[in-house]
């Protein structure tokens, strides 16, 4: 794969949100030799690095015409490919489609979710889809990032899935901090629950937020249901 592909070539590596990155190197273990929807794919360096897990094609949306440009100028090469529009609009079928917090954007989740199981993944195809954790409150509530319209506890989230999929297994990504004071308390805790492991990995706890408060006061800051199996 050439260099203009590349997610060397970002911009200001130290600026990107980390745990973002990793959502995409999970999803990348879905991608190898599929062809794959990143939809909102933002500046584009997620969709160069699915490229580079080994998807056959790459194909990244957003609705921002800048961000477009920038990940058309930055990344685009064989097999990777970025086109502006809404989500809810994109054509095509997809061995893989990748949402990495989209679904939070939409004024409703359950026609995004819909589209991606009965029109835009194959009958075979995996979903990737993910959004921030929102711990207590109700559904209805604004949430308190300006951006998002809604925001789903992990049963919701989960329930919302479970309406168009046979299979959705949810794992879990990272911790929010605890409400506790001093550095001295915080570093021995950090070490007791991997804070400072952002990855999202099999190894790590997947728990209910219920279970999260029980063992350890506070919970994950990101979801990520892995869906499978359109529901007719």
């Amino acid at each position: 794969m050439d260099s203009g592909g590349s997610i060397e070539h970002i911009h200001n590596p130290e600026d990107l949100d980390n745990t973002h990155l990793m959502r995409y190197r999970f999803a990348a273990r879905w991608v190898e030799g599929a062809e794959v929807l990143d939809a909102a794919c933002g500046i584009g360096y997620g969709s160069a690095l699915l490229r580079e897990a080994g998807a056959k094609s790459v194909r990244g949306g957003d609705l921002d015409a800048e961000v477009i440009a920038t990940a058309q100028a930055t990344y685009a090469t064989d097999g990777l490919s970025f086109e502006q529009g809404d989500v809810l609009a994109i054509e095509g079928s997809f061995d893989v489609v990748v949402s990495i917090e989209t679904i939070e954007h939409l004024p409703d989740g359950e026609p995004w979710a819909e589209r991606i199981a009965h029109e835009l993944l194959r009958p075979e195809g995996v979903a990737i889809i993910s959004t921030r954790v929102r711990h207590g409150g109700s559904l209805a509530d604004a949430p308190e990032n300006p951006f998002h319209v809604r925001e789903w506890s992990a049963p919701e989230f989960e329930a919302l899935l479970g309406r168009y999929f046979e299979r959705v297994d949810m794992h879990f990504q990272a911790f929010s901090q605890p409400p506790i004071e001093g550095p001295k308390l915080l570093k021995p805790l950090k070490r007791a629950v991997g804070y400072q492991r952002m990855a999202v990995e099999e190894q790590q706890p997947v728990l209910t937020p219920a279970e999260w408060f029980a063992h350890y006061g506070f919970g994950p800051r990101y979801m990520v249901g892995v869906c499978a199996r359109a529901k007719a």
